[in-house]
């Protein structure tokens, strides 16, 4: 998975999922060497922490993360992020495949509240979850999202 793999450096490429949450402050810090990580930083890591930390503190003198020599960070009404991998670019529709199916997933469990959870109370807090029915209706939105 392509998309699994971009992003801040080389000490997240063997994560299952990507960056995880948190995992940009090792690079806006550059706060390596304090981390418990599970994999060794390598000098792209390193080079990468220099960029992100250069956009952030942009952003905290000036209010903008834009500087001179550097990508553009786009504007939030652009559709665009910043992309921080191999190279750091512009990305248009970033993760678009992966955010619909996860858009179809909370689609699908909303339409499927009720027959999930049929003992909510009215604040949608779980009381009683019949579990061969999650399972029934989790088959049903995966083979949706899938098909």
């Amino acid at each position: 998975d392509v998309e699994r793999s971009r992003g801040l450096g080389d000490v997240y490429k063997r994560q299952i999922f990507g960056v995880p949450h948190g995992g940009e402050i090792n690079f806006v810090l550059d706060s390596f060497d304090a981390t418990d990580l599970e994999y060794p930083t390598t000098a792209n890591d390193r080079e990468m922490a220099q960029h992100v930390g250069d956009y952030w503190l942009s952003f905290a003198r000036t209010g903008q993360p834009n500087s001179p020599n550097r990508t553009e960070w786009p504007s939030i009404t652009d559709d665009q992020v910043l992309e921080f991998g191999k190279v750091i670019e512009a990305r248009q529709n970033f993760m678009q495949p992966r955010m619909s199916k996860i858009e179809a997933i909370l689609l699908l469990i909303e339409e499927y509240w009720e027959e999930i959870f049929p003992n909510s109370d009215s604040t949608g807090r779980i009381l009683y979850a019949n579990k061969k029915e999650v399972k029934r209706v989790l088959s049903n939105i995966e083979s949706e999202v899938t098909a």
